[in-house]
């Protein structure tokens, strides 16, 4: 099998949004930080501050709008923006551990350490 520099360039994603199948571009390294940084004030909206959660979400929008062009300047609703994160972040999931997953076998760390 032959490798080229065209295997390197990063794959759109498809994405499924209610009834509706768009193309994503690929996440890159802001997009990732970006959307972390928003999951981290999710996660705690009781030590965030208003105008933090308020941020959060124009970040977030704007990532889901470079994303998906269609998108731009659309406010989802929570539901359909959640599906866009989920599919996201199942669209660089590694293929091998995709298929590990599917086999049983959980990939987290050992307890233990």
């Amino acid at each position: 099998m032959s490798v080229s520099i065209n295997d390197l360039k990063p794959k759109e994603i498809k994405i499924k949004v209610g009834e509706l199948e768009l193309t994503a571009k690929p996440l890159r390294v802001s997009h990732a930080l970006i959307m972390a940084k928003v999951g981290d004030i999710l996660e705690k909206p009781q030590e965030s501050s208003s105008d933090e959660i308020d941020q959060a979400q124009k970040d977030l929008d704007k990532v889901i709008g470079q994303l998906i062009p269609e998108l731009k300047g659309i406010e989802l609703d929570m539901k359909n923006q959640m599906e866009i994160l989920t599919e996201l972040m199942a669209g660089i999931e590694p293929d091998d551990n995709k298929e590990l997953r599917e086999k049983g076998v959980k990939i987290d760390t050992d307890p233990k350490v």
